[in-house]
């Protein structure tokens, strides 16, 4: 397992398997951040810099790649194994976005 991105940790279950879990309060401000940026009222950066604000610690490069891991909505990507094509699937945890359809 890799790293766990921002707002998670990475933990193991006592019988062995691993898993990401949030991280109070880091958290709980990148899910504000997710729903501030899909009101689409200010811009990304003011969003980051806000959150900054609010005690987030990552740099704005790293906020750029943390809105665009699907691993914040539920997803998983699989790479390409042998045959097999890469694909997503649904993760196991608990997304923090909810996916907007505009028509």
């Amino acid at each position: 397992m890799g790293l766990a991105p921002v707002g998670y940790v990475n933990k193991v279950y006592e019988n062995g398997p691993k898993y990401v879990a949030r991280k109070a309060p880091e958290a709980s401000i990148v899910i504000w951040a997710f729903n501030e940026i899909a009101k689409g009222i200010f811009s990304t950066e003011q969003i980051w810099k806000t959150a900054r604000n609010m005690g987030l610690k990552c740099k704005k490069n790293t906020f750029w790649h943390m809105i665009r891991n699907p691993l914040y909505c539920g997803k998983l990507f699989i790479p390409q194994h042998k045959d097999e094509e890469s694909h997503f699937v649904s993760g196991k945890h608990e997304p923090d976005t909810i996916l907007i359809v505009i028509e």
